[in-house]
Parts: structure tokens; C-alpha cells; sequence
């Protein structure tokens, strides 16, 4: 994919569980999403490597997921990017949410 997800809203539900949601790329509206996956890191420690931070992907019909068993009362980090058949699509910028205490 030439450009990534945009308008990316994070959302701290709990201490331990993040929403997040977005718009597929500008690319795709319009488009068969069927190679389509969404690669999403993030990480309570956004100095690390990214290459480092924990990964999950989502299903390019989709554009809303949970993540889940995080720490409360932490900062997290959170990128996604597209990816397909022919490779990885560019990140987001982070997105920052603080998980609720308790």
C-alpha cells in the first residue's frame, strides 16, 4: 500500500484494554480490501525499537480493534500500517493513550 490508515482514534476503556479505530487508506476506498491486513504495534515503553514493540494484525475489513491484557495506569504507544500482498505500507505516527488507573 502506497499510504496508510488515517484519522486513527485510541481510546482507553479500562486499565487493561485500549479501542482503537481509523479509516482504511485513501487508496483502498472504493477497493477490494481482500489482500488487505492492518499491522498494529504498541508498546508501554515508546523509547524502545519498534521492531521491538508487541505486534497483533486485523483483518483489512475491519477498522476498529481491542487490545487487550495491557498495564493500568501506563502510556502506550500505538502504529499501525497496511500491509498486502506486495509489502508493508507506511506507519502512522504514534498515537499515545494512558490506561486507566486501577
Amino acid at each position: 500500500p502506497e499510504d496508510g490508515p488515517y484519522m486513527i482514534v485510541a481510546e482507553a476503556l479500562t486499565g487493561s484494554m485500549i479501542s482503537l479505530s481509523w479509516q482504511p487508506p485513501p487508496s483502498y476506498i472504493g477497493r477490494s480490501v481482500a489482500d488487505l491486513e492492518y499491522e498494529i504495534r504498541y508498546t508501554n515503553r515508546p523509547s524502545s525499537d519498534p521492531s521491538r514493540w508487541l505486534a497483533a494484525r486485523v483483518s483489512g475489513s475491519r477498522n476498529t480493534t481491542l487490545l487487550t491484557h495491557l498495564t493500568s495506569d501506563q502510556l502506550y504507544a500505538i502504529r499501525i500500517r497496511p500491509v498486502n500482498s506486495f509489502g508493508q505500507g507506511p506507519s502512522s505516527n504514534s498515537i499515545v493513550v494512558t490506561t486507566k488507573s486501577g
